[in-house]
């Protein structure tokens, strides 16, 4: 493994953005899995996911099973904690700057 990509994964920064698209993927699929119908169609549960994920939905689409709604609940809780990571990154990122000028 070449060394800027091994940079790469060890940085925070981009360790909470692959987490924020692979539980973009992964909620879509499992969503389109578990709910029937029209939010199974196209790009709609992978834009489910990340609306749900950073804003906890718009209200366009929800699922109606009871297992799609505790699934629901779970990326809810995963886009926080992911949310929350993204901005404490940034926010490091600014303050390690701001320190190392003086």
């Amino acid at each position: 493994m070449s060394l800027w990509l091994r940079t790469l994964i060890r940085n925070p920064f981009f360790q909470v953005i692959a987490g924020i698209i692979v539980t973009m993927i992964l909620g879509g699929l499992i969503l389109r899995w578990l709910e029937p119908g029209e939010i199974s169609e196209g790009n709609t549960p992978f834009w489910w996911a990340i609306v749900t994920m950073t804003t906890v939905g718009y209200g366009d689409f929800s699922p109606k099973t009871p297992e799609g709604r505790l699934f629901a609940v779970f990326i809810m809780f995963i886009g926080i904690s992911l949310v929350s990571l993204l901005t404490a990154s940034i926010s490091s990122i600014f303050v390690a700057q701001k320190n190392s000028r003086g």
